[in-house]
Protein backbone atom coordinates (compact mmCIF):
# COMPACT_ATOMS: atom_id res chain seq x y z
CA UNK A 1 0.00 0.00 0.00
CA UNK A 2 1.80 3.42 -1.03
CA UNK A 3 2.37 5.93 1.80
CA UNK A 4 -0.28 8.72 2.36
CA UNK A 5 2.04 11.53 2.25
CA UNK A 6 3.70 12.04 -1.12
CA UNK A 7 0.81 11.05 -3.21
CA UNK A 8 -0.85 14.38 -1.26
CA UNK A 9 2.12 16.15 -2.14
CA UNK A 10 1.80 15.83 -5.97
CA UNK A 11 0.29 18.91 -8.05
CA UNK A 12 -2.67 16.45 -8.85
CA UNK A 13 -5.62 18.02 -6.12
CA UNK A 14 -7.08 15.04 -6.85
CA UNK A 15 -4.74 12.31 -6.65
CA UNK A 16 -6.00 12.10 -2.29
CA UNK A 17 -9.71 10.02 -3.60
CA UNK A 18 -7.65 7.12 -5.36
CA UNK A 19 -5.58 6.70 -2.31
CA UNK A 20 -8.65 7.00 -0.50
CA UNK A 21 -10.05 4.43 -2.27
CA UNK A 22 -7.47 1.69 -2.04
CA UNK A 23 -7.47 2.44 1.23
CA UNK A 24 -10.58 1.09 2.02
CA UNK A 25 -10.58 -1.67 0.07
CA UNK A 26 -8.15 -2.68 2.02
CA UNK A 27 -9.79 -2.17 5.23
CA UNK A 28 -7.74 0.81 6.30
CA UNK A 29 -10.42 2.94 6.96
CA UNK A 30 -8.83 5.26 9.47
CA UNK A 31 -6.06 6.41 6.92
CA UNK A 32 -8.66 6.48 3.91
CA UNK A 33 -9.86 8.90 6.67
CA UNK A 34 -7.42 11.12 7.02
CA UNK A 35 -6.46 11.37 3.72
CA UNK A 36 -9.55 12.14 2.45
CA UNK A 37 -9.71 15.42 5.38
CA UNK A 38 -6.34 16.72 4.26
CA UNK A 39 -7.48 16.10 0.56
CA UNK A 40 -10.44 18.00 1.06
CA UNK A 41 -8.39 21.09 2.52
CA UNK A 42 -7.67 21.75 -1.50
CA UNK A 43 -10.64 20.42 -2.98
CA UNK A 44 -13.38 20.50 -0.21
CA UNK A 45 -16.06 20.05 -3.15
CA UNK A 46 -14.71 17.19 -5.13
CA UNK A 47 -17.66 14.43 -5.87
CA UNK A 48 -15.98 11.72 -6.37
CA UNK A 49 -14.28 12.43 -2.51
CA UNK A 50 -17.46 12.77 -1.11
CA UNK A 51 -18.40 9.32 -2.81
CA UNK A 52 -15.33 7.70 -0.98
CA UNK A 53 -16.43 9.15 2.53
CA UNK A 54 -19.56 8.09 1.80
CA UNK A 55 -18.46 4.25 1.28
CA UNK A 56 -16.22 4.71 4.23
CA UNK A 57 -19.15 5.40 6.13
CA UNK A 58 -21.36 2.76 5.59
CA UNK A 59 -17.73 0.65 5.78
CA UNK A 60 -17.69 1.48 9.31
CA UNK A 61 -21.19 0.59 9.71
CA UNK A 62 -22.46 4.83 9.55
CA UNK A 63 -25.47 4.55 7.46
CA UNK A 64 -26.68 8.24 8.89
CA UNK A 65 -23.28 10.13 8.40
CA UNK A 66 -23.22 8.15 5.29
CA UNK A 67 -26.74 9.50 4.36
CA UNK A 68 -25.42 13.23 5.51
CA UNK A 69 -22.59 13.26 3.18
CA UNK A 70 -24.49 12.21 0.31
CA UNK A 71 -26.88 14.68 1.13
CA UNK A 72 -24.30 17.55 1.35
CA UNK A 73 -22.98 16.13 -2.42
CA UNK A 74 -26.43 16.15 -4.16
CA UNK A 75 -26.83 19.88 -2.89
CA UNK A 76 -23.93 20.81 -4.83
CA UNK A 77 -23.98 18.31 -7.43
CA UNK A 78 -28.02 17.14 -7.84
CA UNK A 79 -27.32 15.27 -10.92
CA UNK A 80 -24.86 12.71 -9.57
CA UNK A 81 -25.97 9.83 -10.52
CA UNK A 82 -24.30 7.42 -7.98
CA UNK A 83 -24.81 9.68 -5.36
CA UNK A 84 -28.60 9.43 -6.08
CA UNK A 85 -28.61 5.50 -6.39
CA UNK A 86 -26.86 5.34 -2.65
CA UNK A 87 -28.80 7.71 -1.24
CA UNK A 88 -32.02 6.02 -2.12
CA UNK A 89 -30.84 3.04 -0.82
CA UNK A 90 -29.71 4.24 2.27
CA UNK A 91 -33.43 6.54 2.02
CA UNK A 92 -34.61 2.24 1.58
CA UNK A 93 -32.78 0.68 4.26
CA UNK A 94 -34.57 3.83 6.88
CA UNK A 95 -37.90 2.27 5.93
CA UNK A 96 -38.63 5.83 3.90
CA UNK A 97 -39.86 4.88 0.29
CA UNK A 98 -41.19 7.97 0.01
CA UNK A 99 -37.81 9.39 -0.14
CA UNK A 100 -36.03 6.91 -1.90
CA UNK A 101 -39.19 7.01 -4.76
CA UNK A 102 -37.71 10.81 -5.18
CA UNK A 103 -34.55 9.96 -5.38
CA UNK A 104 -34.79 7.41 -7.60
CA UNK A 105 -37.30 10.01 -9.60
CA UNK A 106 -33.81 12.17 -10.01
CA UNK A 107 -31.99 9.63 -11.03
CA UNK A 108 -34.42 8.64 -13.68
CA UNK A 109 -34.71 11.93 -15.22
CA UNK A 110 -30.58 11.86 -15.61
CA UNK A 111 -29.81 8.51 -16.49
CA UNK A 112 -33.05 6.35 -17.49
CA UNK A 113 -31.18 3.18 -18.96
CA UNK A 114 -28.68 3.05 -16.58
CA UNK A 115 -28.37 -0.59 -14.74
CA UNK A 116 -28.36 0.75 -11.03
CA UNK A 117 -31.01 3.03 -11.76
CA UNK A 118 -33.46 0.07 -13.14
CA UNK A 119 -32.09 -2.23 -10.73
CA UNK A 120 -33.20 0.98 -8.27
CA UNK A 121 -36.40 0.82 -9.27
CA UNK A 122 -37.00 -3.06 -8.85
CA UNK A 123 -36.54 -2.59 -4.92
CA UNK A 124 -38.35 -0.04 -4.88
CA UNK A 125 -41.86 -1.49 -6.67
CA UNK A 126 -43.70 -3.02 -3.71
CA UNK A 127 -44.24 -6.73 -3.72
CA UNK A 128 -47.19 -8.49 -4.60
CA UNK A 129 -49.24 -8.93 -1.71
CA UNK A 130 -49.20 -12.89 -0.56
CA UNK A 131 -52.80 -14.48 -1.34
CA UNK A 132 -55.24 -14.65 1.49
CA UNK A 133 -56.90 -17.16 2.10
CA UNK A 134 -59.70 -17.45 4.10
CA UNK A 135 -58.85 -19.18 7.46
CA UNK A 136 -61.19 -22.52 7.09
CA UNK A 137 -59.43 -24.55 3.84
CA UNK A 138 -62.88 -26.21 2.95
CA UNK A 139 -64.09 -22.74 2.01
CA UNK A 140 -60.80 -22.13 0.14
CA UNK A 141 -61.30 -24.76 -2.03
CA UNK A 142 -64.32 -24.35 -2.67
CA UNK A 143 -63.17 -21.13 -4.17
CA UNK A 144 -60.94 -22.51 -5.73
CA UNK A 145 -63.59 -24.86 -7.35
CA UNK A 146 -65.82 -22.11 -8.33
CA UNK A 147 -63.44 -19.91 -9.77
CA UNK A 148 -62.24 -22.96 -12.00
CA UNK A 149 -65.86 -23.38 -13.14
CA UNK A 150 -66.45 -20.07 -14.23
CA UNK A 151 -63.70 -20.12 -16.37
CA UNK A 152 -60.56 -18.79 -14.43
CA UNK A 153 -58.44 -21.51 -13.77
CA UNK A 154 -55.50 -19.35 -13.35
CA UNK A 155 -56.99 -18.30 -10.25
CA UNK A 156 -57.77 -21.30 -9.31
CA UNK A 157 -54.20 -22.59 -9.85
CA UNK A 158 -53.04 -19.96 -6.91
CA UNK A 159 -55.57 -21.35 -4.31
CA UNK A 160 -54.85 -24.68 -4.60
CA UNK A 161 -51.00 -24.04 -4.60
CA UNK A 162 -51.57 -22.43 -1.44
CA UNK A 163 -53.39 -25.12 -0.30
CA UNK A 164 -50.72 -27.66 -1.17
CA UNK A 165 -49.57 -28.22 2.15
CA UNK A 166 -52.95 -29.57 3.59
CA UNK A 167 -53.58 -32.42 0.75
CA UNK A 168 -50.63 -32.77 -1.70
CA UNK A 169 -52.52 -35.84 -3.51
CA UNK A 170 -55.59 -33.11 -4.15
CA UNK A 171 -54.21 -30.52 -4.99
CA UNK A 172 -51.73 -32.06 -7.36
CA UNK A 173 -54.82 -33.33 -9.37
CA UNK A 174 -56.87 -30.13 -9.26
CA UNK A 175 -53.77 -28.38 -10.60
CA UNK A 176 -53.31 -30.93 -13.41
CA UNK A 177 -57.07 -30.48 -14.09
CA UNK A 178 -56.43 -26.75 -14.19
CA UNK A 179 -52.87 -26.89 -16.23
CA UNK A 180 -55.64 -28.68 -19.10
CA UNK A 181 -57.96 -25.86 -18.45
CA UNK A 182 -55.47 -23.55 -19.38
CA UNK A 183 -54.03 -25.40 -22.37
CA UNK A 184 -57.64 -25.65 -23.87
CA UNK A 185 -58.23 -22.23 -22.97
CA UNK A 186 -55.07 -21.06 -24.63
CA UNK A 187 -55.58 -23.45 -27.82
CA UNK A 188 -59.18 -21.93 -27.96
CA UNK A 189 -57.80 -18.35 -28.29
CA UNK A 190 -54.79 -19.48 -30.90
CA UNK A 191 -58.03 -20.68 -33.41
CA UNK A 192 -60.21 -18.06 -32.20
CA UNK A 193 -62.77 -19.63 -30.90
CA UNK A 194 -65.16 -19.74 -27.94
CA UNK A 195 -63.11 -21.30 -24.89
CA UNK A 196 -66.52 -23.67 -24.43
CA UNK A 197 -65.82 -25.01 -27.89
CA UNK A 198 -62.75 -27.22 -26.86
CA UNK A 199 -63.30 -30.64 -25.20
CA UNK A 200 -60.68 -32.64 -23.68
CA UNK A 201 -59.40 -34.92 -26.02
CA UNK A 202 -60.27 -32.23 -29.40
CA UNK A 203 -57.42 -32.53 -31.57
Amino acid sequence: MRAPGPLLGRGDPTAFVALAEELRIAGQHGDALKVLREGFKRSPDLPSGRRVLAQVHLDLGEPKRAAEVLIELLELEPDDLAALVMAARLALGRGEAAEAGRLHARAQEVAPDDLRVRALGESIQPRAAPLRLPEDPFTSSWLAERLAAAGRPAAAQRIWQALRHLDPERVDHELAGHAHDLEGRDAAAAAQLPPHHVRPGDP
